[in-house]
């Protein structure tokens, strides 16, 4: 798990069951938009914005 949070420490961060976050991860169910949220800020940034790789930014060699 990422940031190295147990199902259950991210179940108290979320403030959720930790037996929907095992839903979650094996795709049983999906997070509502209020958790969804909760997510977010608990990540710090929104994970389905693809944010593409600038290559302008790096020397190709």
């Amino acid at each position: 798990m990422a940031h190295c949070y147990s199902a259950f420490e991210l179940s108290l961060e979320l403030d959720v069951y930790e037996s929907t976050i095992y839903k979650w991860e094996y795709g049983k169910t999906k997070p509502t938009p209020k958790n969804i949220q909760k997510i977010i800020e608990f990540m710090g940034y929104d994970p389905r914005i693809h944010n593409p790789l600038k290559i302008e930014n790096y020397e190709l060699t």
